[in-house]
């Protein structure tokens, strides 16, 4: 359950995120694929320091992570991809 709400809110701020500027800006894929996995990573890695902010639910605490997770690596994904691999 954790993982499906991780990878869902990485995917949706991740692809949100990467329309922000044309140096990040590599496409809706590259911001849904970079950013479900930077949501996972971000809910894993982010759940439990964003948890006891939240009410003490782990839950929540998951799903900041995994927006702030999916908004990092969307954006990192999309910058470097613009530096190494140019249209």
């Amino acid at each position: 359950m954790e993982t499906i709400i991780a990878l869902a809110l990485g995917a949706i701020t991740g692809c949100g995120a990467s329309r922000t500027h044309p140096s990040v800006d590599r496409g809706a894929l590259v911001g849904i694929g970079a950013g479900g996995l930077g949501g996972i990573i971000g809910g894993a890695a982010l759940g439990g320091l964003f948890a006891p902010m939240l009410s003490d639910t782990h839950l929540a605490g998951v799903a900041v992570g995994a927006a702030v997770g999916g908004i990092a690596l969307s954006l990192g994904a999309g910058f470097a991809l613009n530096v190494f691999w140019p249209r």
